[in-house]
């Protein structure tokens, strides 16, 4: 059973949580929480480019040892999920904003610090964008948070990746 479980509920290449598991352990924690409430979206910075010089064999190692780091860094109580091919979320509770950001500060330094090795003996490493969202009233559904930390994620790409973007409001 609890086999079964795992699969039902976690990425097969990546064993954080699945979309759809992300989604039902965070609808509650979104009606419950406050301001105090954070999503981030990750993107994995030209993940395309690792497959094209690589291979998509190299591209699944970089996927999983960026999962496992992202995992490693995060309050143990933060939910975790993949949301499809390179993009990853997180949600999690803060007393403070300046706490927030030492996290999302975090997760970028140990991402982009990590060497990924590979089978040939040689290394790879690289960096992520992440997109941040708050728990604002006029976010009235977990949907709504996750667009603006998609939002500002797209901001993030475009202001050159290697880092985060938080509107505050």
């Amino acid at each position: 059973m609890n086999q079964l479980d795992m699969m039902a509920t976690r990425d097969v290449l990546t064993r954080v949580l699945t979309r759809k598991r992300f989604f039902e352990l965070g609808e509650p924690l979104f009606n419950a929480s406050g301001s105090e409430l954070y999503v981030l979206m990750i993107d994995i910075d030209y993940l395309k480019k690792i497959n094209d010089q690589y291979g998509h064999d190299v591209g699944d190692i970089v996927l999983k040892t960026v999962a496992n780091v992202i995992k490693d860094v995060l309050p143990p109580d933060a939910i975790f999920g993949r949301m499809g091919g390179k993009d990853f979320s997180v949600m999690y509770t803060a007393q403070t904003h300046e706490m927030s950001m030492d996290i999302v500060s975090n997760i970028l330094k140990t991402v982009a610090e990590t060497r990924i090795p590979l089978k040939d003996g040689s290394a790879v490493s690289c960096t992520i964008s992440i997109g941040i969202g708050r728990k604002y009233p006029e976010f009235n559904s977990l949907g709504s948070l996750l667009q603006e930390a998609d939002i500002t994620l797209c901001q993030a790409k475009e202001s050159g990746r290697n880092t985060s973007i938080f509107r505050d409001r």
